[in-house]
């Protein structure tokens, strides 16, 4: 069980790089959409809103598990933080 501990704040990792990857992507790739004014959220609307809304959550998921690796060590207060925002 150690080493899947050791691996779990590692999705953060990839929380951080999925998602502006995923949402500059996907907001490109929408006619009309403007990110100086409208929302990220607003890419799970539409016809291919399910690629942001799977964003999203998969986003969030990653940031859950990488809380659930941090909160064995001394930082609960950032583990909180962390899981806090992927929920």
């Amino acid at each position: 069980m150690g080493g899947v501990t050791r691996v779990l704040p590692f999705f953060g990792v990839l929380a951080a790089v999925q998602m502006p990857v995923v949402t500059t992507v996907d907001g490109l790739l929408r006619p009309g959409f403007d990110p100086t004014r409208q929302w990220i959220s607003h890419l799970s609307l539409g016809e291919y809103g399910w690629i942001g809304a799977a964003n999203l959550a998969t986003c969030g998921f990653w940031l859950i598990l990488a809380a659930a690796g941090r909160c064995r060590r001394a930082d609960r207060w950032a583990a909180g933080l962390v899981l806090w925002c992927g929920a």
